[in-house]
């Protein structure tokens, strides 16, 4: 049903909001509570990631009231256009939050449980974020490139072992990829385990932490893109919805229309 005043209803208000406070979202979730690793390479939890880490569930509820209060109000404005000036609430409240739970809440709870779904944009996006951060720099100050054929404690440097540890010195682009903030505290770990990184002190410390952070930006790229595409799915068939709905109309408007008739 087309809008009495000639006025083009169009997704590009829905899908600017959306982006934005998608944005807004990731940049806080990362500068206060993300960036923070929760477990040190002893496996006790650290003193940031204690006080901050509970504020992430709470972020990412205050992020979804916001998405879906946003698209119920242009949602709401969208049918008094088509409609005439008549609000089709129960129509908007359904056709908003159906495909947000149904599409975004789905894409949601499949990146928790199968965190392998960040890979494509985490590899390729999220990379070149972290890269830009200098990952790589960071990765190579850790790595001890003092390469010899030597044991260290029970552990032996064969001529095989140092050619794999400076193949992946002069390009770590597989190894980054292959870190992850789920498995950042296994990864560190191994790394000490066979002498690939240097001792543990306060620069190395320092560098582990800095480590960290970009690791989380490569996956929290890759998580905005997932939502990006989940959003776009979300009010493009929201959209669609209204735009092909029956206009309730209340009574008084149904008068209106009647006398108006009756005029003309």
């Amino acid at each position: 049903m087309s809008s009495e005043g000639g006025e083009t209803p169009n997704v590009s208000g829905s899908l600017i909001i959306f982006f934005w406070l998608t944005f807004l979202y990731f940049f806080l979730r990362y500068m206060i509570v993300d960036k923070y690793m929760p477990i040190n390479a002893d496996g006790q939890k650290t003193e940031d990631g204690e006080k901050k880490g509970g504020l992430g569930p709470l972020f990412t509820i205050f992020y979804f009231v916001l998405i879906i209060m946003s698209q119920l109000f242009i949602n709401m404005k969208l049918t008094q256009t088509i409609c005439g000036d008549d609000v089709q609430t129960s129509t908007a409240m359904s056709a908003t939050i159906i495909p947000n739970v149904l599409i975004l809440g789905v894409v949601y709870i499949m990146l928790v449980l199968v965190p392998g779904w960040k890979a494509p944009f985490s590899n390729t996006f999220g990379y070149f974020a972290a890269n830009l951060g200098g990952i790589r720099d960071v990765l190579n100050t850790l790595t001890n490139t003092n390469f010899e054929e030597k044991g260290e404690g029970n552990i032996t440097l064969k001529q095989n072992q140092i050619n794999i540890f400076k193949s992946i010195y002069k390009n770590p682009s597989q190894l980054i990829n292959n870190i992850t903030p789920e498995n950042f505290h296994k990864f560190l770990q191994t790394m000490q385990n066979i002498k690939y990184f240097k001792p543990s002190n306060e620069h190395t410390d320092k560098n582990i932490k800095k480590l960290y952070s970009l690791v989380v930006i490569k996956d929290l790229v890759s998580q905005f893109f997932w939502y990006m595409l989940a959003g776009y799915l979300v009010i493009t068939t929201t959209f669609d919805s209204l735009i092909n709905m029956k206009c309730q109309s209340s009574e008084q408007r149904l008068k209106e229309l009647a006398a108006k008739s009756q005029v003309n």
